[in-house]
């Protein structure tokens, strides 16, 4: 199984409350979501803080613009890809230009 499919298959189980995995029924699915769950906002809080650290290291301040869109990393409403965009269009807007992906969205 890839992991485009076990993404499709966890997003499922979290609709119907079980899952099928390779042929094998997995009732009351829900309390092994939770951990998985749990698990990936743990490693999430830990890159976040990861991040934190390096900046200060580098004598870099984090504003609060930046650590409420890693937070929403964290909590899992964007992806590391959408991270790195949403900071990208963060810092033009701060800067004072609209990146391209920003103005289609406009």
């Amino acid at each position: 199984m890839n992991p485009r499919q076990f993404f499709k298959a966890f997003r499922a189980a979290k609709k119907a409350d079980s899952l099928d995995v390779m042929g094998r029924y997995i009732p009351n699915i829900q309390p092994l979501l939770l951990e998985i769950e749990t698990k990936e906002s743990q490693l999430r809080a830990q890159e976040n803080e990861y991040a934190l650290v390096l900046s200060r290291l580098e004598g870099l301040e984090v504003s609060a613009g930046s650590r409420a869109i890693f937070q929403r990393f964290v909590n899992g409403e964007l992806t590391i890809k959408e991270l790195s965009t949403a900071i990208d269009e963060y810092l033009h807007l701060k800067a004072g230009s609209i990146p391209k992906s920003g103005i289609e969205r406009l």
